[in-house]
């Protein structure tokens, strides 16, 4: 971002003052009321956008005795924003950090009337499973997922209750309930049709890559790109080791490009998902018979292997013509 000198001036003398208030805290946190920090979800994680942020030092915080605050400061390194916020409202306290290479750390802390404490503790590494530990008193629960769509399907009442309050003072386009009922809608409807991706034509063309005919790599190459993200599950079950240095070479410069940072809408998310099966597993238990008898057939054709049903309760059609 360029900024004049005058502008950097008069912005700085704004966004870098103290500003008391008497009236409580506003609803919407300073992260989305400033917009200089804008986060996004990218196949169901956390980014913040490097291409759109103000570089501030904010704090507001309401008049005596209450202590009620909200903090805000963004800065960056080189091009690559990083955010701190906190936000203390009566017996709750929400931290978020985020430091370079998407890596988040988000906490909550809320006083129950039984003088025990809540926490709810995210954190979100460059790669791997999201880490969630929730603890209520001395009781402790931890979760690893792959995603926060992911974790909407595995632990709904938790995400309700505990972490989509929590993203609500980072987001402004999801309303997360609905963007998971638009997903869920669009694989139903996936399970009746042909898959477009299998994992043998995925394994096929990735075996293709140490071809010594070049052309041969080349088009194995498009193909596996034209695939879109929806090839990434399958990807990611490939064994690294039965792979030569240009073949691991190549898959990590697709799925680089393939997880370049688009944020997530319900098609794209569903094309991600749909072939992924533990996903399927989750969601497919509140579908009709029909409709997993569909969503078994699918994922034989697409995964190698269906879903755990039962034949006397299920019709399962006949795998798909040519796969």
């Amino acid at each position: 971002m360029r900024w004049s000198i005058a502008k950097a001036v008069i912005i700085g003398l704004v966004l870098l003052s103290n500003v008391a208030v008497a009236q409580p805290l506003a609803e919407e946190s300073l992260i989305l009321s400033t917009q200089c920090g804008r986060f996004q979800l990218v196949l169901g994680r956390i980014k913040l956008d490097c291409f759109h942020y103000k570089k501030v030092r904010l704090h507001q915080a309401t008049a005596a005795p209450s202590e009620d605050e909200e903090f805000l400061f963004v800065t960056a390194n080189h091009g690559t924003p990083s955010l701190h916020y906190v936000r203390h409202l009566g017996q709750s306290k929400v931290t978020i950090d985020t430091t370079q290479n998407d890596c988040i750390r988000i906490e909550a802390k809320h006083q129950l009337p039984t003088d025990r404490t809540e926490t709810l503790l995210i954190q979100q590494q460059a790669s791997g499973p999201i880490e969630i530990t929730h603890e209520i008193g001395e009781q402790s629960r931890q979760i690893q997922t792959a995603s926060f769509w992911h974790l909407i399907a595995e632990e709904p009442e938790l995400f309700e209750t505990a972490v989509a309050p929590l993203l609500s003072l980072m987001f402004d386009r999801y309303r997360m309930d609905e963007f998971s009922d638009a997903i869920d809608q669009r694989l139903r409807a996936q399970a009746a049709r042909s898959p477009e991706i299998t994992k043998a034509s995925v394994e096929q063309a990735v075996g293709q890559l140490a071809d010594p005919d070049r052309r041969q790599r080349l088009a194995a190459q498009r193909q596996l790109a034209s695939a879109g993200v929806g090839i990434l599950p399958l990807l990611n079950q490939i064994d690294n080791k039965r792979l030569d240095a240009e073949q691991r070479q190549l898959i990590g410069k697709l799925k680089q490009r393939l997880t370049i940072d688009r944020h997530d809408t319900p098609d794209r998310v569903a094309a991600w998902l749909a072939t992924d099966r533990g996903y399927w597993l989750r969601v497919s238990q509140d579908w009709t018979p029909q409709q997993r008898s569909d969503a078994h057939r699918y994922l034989v054709a697409t995964c190698g292997r269906g879903l755990d049903v039962d034949p006397s309760a299920v019709a399962v059609r006949a795998p798909i013509a040519g796969h």
